[in-house]
Parts: C-alpha cells; structure tokens; sequence
C-alpha cells in the first residue's frame, strides 16, 4: 500500500497541532513460506522534523487453551525495556525473564536510549513460537 496521497496531513495529537508536514507513507505486506513481513516506511518528504510513532496491535492465536502457561506462552527479548503498564499506572523494567501473563495485561515497553531494534521471541502454544525483528530510528 502505498499512501503517497498523505501529503501536508494534520494530526490530531497534541505535538502536530501546530503545523502540518510533508510525509510519505509506504506499508509493504508480503508473504512467502512461513513468513509474513510487514514494513512500514515512514519518509519526512518535507523540511521540518516532526515527532511520530507507529503502533502495530498484532493479536496472536494461542495453541491448546495455553495463553496462561508460561512455558507456552510468553516473550523474550525485551530485557532492559522499559514497560509501563495502563492498568495500574506503573513502570517497571523488564528484567531476563521472558513476559509472561497470568492476569489481564495492557503495557507499552519502551526501548532504552540508543537501540533502535527489537528481536522477539514469542511462544504461542506448546511447540511453536513466532520470531519478530523489527527496527528504525
């Protein structure tokens, strides 16, 4: 998908309610094996810097009932994220153990200053597990 047209566009958060920018957005979806890749490029067509972030909500099946074992359900890679969770209003850093749940969950993790790539692993059901890389700046 290419959304060339999203040029001069507005934003409703706060930081963008002082000007419009000059973007140009590129979502790229491809399948092939037993992969699916998704890469989004965001490109500042314009020249003024500007504040953006993108959030992927991506919802996993979970074999075999298991989303409460954490032998089986789980994420690794996240060590040293900061994570703030919206339920209760608190931060804590993620330590080496992998996140599991056992409890309603609704966190952002946030990466230390100075890295700019995620390398995930996450277990969903008794064998299988999903591998996400993902990075910009």
């Amino acid at each position: 998908l290419d959304f060339n047209k999203v040029t001069a566009g507005k934003g409703t958060n706060n930081s963008w309610e002082s000007g419009c920018y000059n973007v140009k957005l590129i979502l790229d979806i491809s399948i092939t094996g037993d992969a699916l890749t998704t890469i989004l490029n965001i490109h500042n067509t314009g020249k003024e810097a500007f504040p953006f972030e993108a959030l992927f909500h991506t919802y996993y099946s979970i074999d075999d009932h298991s989303a409460m074992d954490g032998s089986k359900c789980f994420v690794k890679g996240l060590e040293g994220y900061n994570a703030y969770d919206q339920l209760t209003k608190r931060n804590k850093m993620i330590g080496s153990e992998p996140i599991t749940i056992d409890s309603e969950l609704d966190s952002i993790h946030t990466p230390p200053d100075g890295i700019y790539i995620a390398d995930l692993l996450i277990g969903v059901g008794a064998t299988e597990t999903i591998k996400l890389v993902c990075s910009g700046k």
